[in-house]
């Protein structure tokens, strides 16, 4: 059963998946939270202070303070303050929560291979208490670090492990997708293709067009890295012409792009340089900087 701090862990270890139940959460955390949701983190860190000067290993004080400390970018101090909540933790979820703060800061600072043995001491905990729902984000958060240690067949273990725990549809669609992505990036052709259908099924269900759109995208990616190149060609025609039904430039941008590269593959360059300078163009007049950057490097070995 999911108590009060399980609650509170979906909240602040995952931000942005899920929100923690102000209920049954302490006041003091709840105005914690808060204050580093608002970006005040002056507030959220005299509150930590508080209440550690009454009691110096207050554990949810301690959370509090390394998420602080992490947002505000001092990172050894940050992993240092939650290494003490750890030590202090009363339970093994409050355990594996402070853990995984310490995985994610290790992560975002690049150091992969402590976050890789600091999320496989939560996922240990997630799994002696039978927490699936926490396993499952365990090893997707494990994956994520494998894939960026250059560990592409056990980070592929990871996401299917993680997708085998999914407890609706769009936990498996996430799933569906890590899977599609990383099998084509290990040449497994087919079963990319087979896993993006599934994603791009979805995506046709919904109502989010950007979401329909991304998966159109990365299906026709996933077709020219499968060099089925007439396949990726329709998909992209047609999801261009849906970006420019609906005017969104982004999108519009971004499908260019990926004609371009599906040009490069077939080695039409000339072709495929024009698709990317249309893209470029658009990406600069809407300011889309990261797409770009991307867009400008993969035209520099042809300028």
């Amino acid at each position: 059963m999911l108590n009060s701090y399980l609650a509170f862990f979906i909240g602040i270890v995952f931000y942005g998946m899920a929100q923690a139940d102000e209920r049954v959460i302490p006041v003091h955390h709840n105005a914690c939270a808060e204050a580093i949701r608002a970006g005040d983190f002056s507030k959220s860190l005299m509150l930590a202070e508080q209440q550690l000067k009454r009691n110096k290993f207050n554990h949810d004080a301690l959370i509090c303070k390394g998420r602080v400390l992490d947002q505000t970018a001092h990172y050894p101090q940050a992993i240092a303050t939650l290494k003490i909540a750890v030590k202090q933790s009363a339970t093994p979820m409050k355990r594996a929560l402070a853990l995984t703060l310490i995985g994610n800061i290790q992560k975002r600072i690049q150091n992969f291979a402590e976050a890789l043995s600091t999320y496989q001491k939560s996922l240990a905990i997630t799994q002696a208490e039978k927490e699936t729902r926490f396993e499952r984000i365990s090893l997707n958060q494990i994956g994520e670090v494998q894939v960026e240690l250059g560990q592409l067949a056990a980070a592929l273990e990871s996401y299917q492990a993680a997708n085998k725990l999914s407890a609706n549809a769009g936990e498996r669609n996430d799933g569906y997708a890590r899977i599609a992505a990383l099998s084509s990036r290990l040449g497994l052709h087919e079963q990319a293709i087979e896993f993006q259908i599934k994603v791009l099924m979805a995506a046709e269900s919904s109502s989010d067009f950007e979401q329909y759109i991304n998966a159109n995208l990365e299906m026709g990616r996933i077709y020219t890295m499968a060099g089925e190149y007439a396949k990726a060609e329709k998909i992209l025609d047609k999801t261009l012409a849906l970006t420019q039904e609906q005017k969104s430039q982004y999108w519009e941008a971004k499908t260019y792009y990926y004609l371009g590269l599906e040009k490069v593959a077939r080695s039409e360059l000339t072709e495929s340089r024009n698709l990317m300078l249309k893209a470029r163009d658009l990406s600069l007049s809407i300011g889309a900087q990261t797409l770009l950057d991307e867009i400008n490097l993969a035209l520099k070995p042809r300028e």
